[in-house]
């Protein structure tokens, strides 16, 4: 850990610094109780803590043939729910939101 923040190649491109603020996340677009988490301060970005932790993989039993990885992209629909989500999902050529997973 850098002493003015944390690097998370995964999932944004810049540093983060440990943050907390009761606000939607950027990660997943929920409005959490507890919003402990990390915030770039180049571009406004926060993330709860509970989504950044999330496994880099998982299997998941509605792709049982191949193992979904944690990425970010902006704005897709997860394969599960269909609903438009926010920027960290797991992907392969099925996307499942943090909160269908």
């Amino acid at each position: 850990m850098d002493s003015e923040g944390v690097l998370m190649p995964l999932i944004h491109e810049h540093l983060m610094v440990p943050w907390n603020d009761l606000r939607k996340g950027d990660c997943c677009g929920h409005l959490e109780a507890i919003s402990d988490g990390y915030y770039c301060k180049t571009c406004d970005f926060f993330l709860h803590k509970k989504c950044v932790h999330s496994p880099e993989f998982i299997e998941h039993p509605s792709h049982p043939d191949h193992t979904l990885r944690l990425q970010s992209k902006p704005r897709h629909n997860c394969s599960l729910c269909g609903k438009r989500k926010l920027n960290i999902f797991y992907r392969c050529d099925f996307d499942v939101d943090l909160y269908c997973k």
